[in-house]
């Protein structure tokens, strides 16, 4: 009898655990869209030639200028960034925030590692609507200077302990 309960309650653990997964997992997309919402549009480089790109996107991270409160009354810029980079062979999303000063250099950088389980990190953007009235399209980078996109699509992804992939996807809206 307690074998066959061991069993059963073998199965209930290892789904309480993917789904803990499956919810740590949907809350940092989460976490990483609100961030890209508080985008502003200035430019990456203070020391840019025009047209200055307002959001840089690879194929493992995203950097962009957004408000971040200072004090109780009072907001600063930040230059944010959010990347999945190799640890020692271990891949780690980490969040980087860097206040944004007049002079170039970063004194208070403050890196933050969101999670040490995703192996999966991707952005969407959805561009504006052309002059020429053309509709919105998603790419899978954003490299058009002096502008955000519409909307940004985050997805995260991660691997469970049997091997199966759990994917999390969250929606940013920029458009103001």
């Amino acid at each position: 009898l307690m074998l066959a309960m061991t069993g059963q309650f073998r199965n209930l653990l290892a789904a309480d655990r993917r789904i803990s997964q499956q919810a740590a997992l949907q809350k940092t997309a989460d976490h990483i869209a609100t961030l890209l919402e508080k985008a502003e549009p200035l430019p990456l480089e203070l020391t840019a030639v025009i047209p200055a790109r307002f959001m840089q996107s690879t194929e493992t991270g995203i950097e962009f200028v957004a408000v971040a409160r200072a004090g109780a009354f009072t907001f600063g810029l930040s230059e944010i960034s959010v990347a999945l980079t190799d640890v020692n062979g271990l891949m780690q999303l980490t969040q980087t925030n860097s206040p944004r000063r007049l002079q170039q250099n970063r004194t208070a950088t403050i890196n933050t590692v969101l999670s040490e389980e995703v192996n999966v990190l991707a952005f969407t953007f959805l561009s504006p609507p052309t002059s020429d009235g053309a509709t919105p399209e998603w790419q899978p980078e954003w490299q058009t200077p002096a502008s955000l996109p519409l909307a940004i699509k985050v997805q995260l992804g991660t691997k469970t302990g049997r091997g199966d992939q759990l994917v999390a996807s969250s929606f940013a809206y920029l458009n103001r």
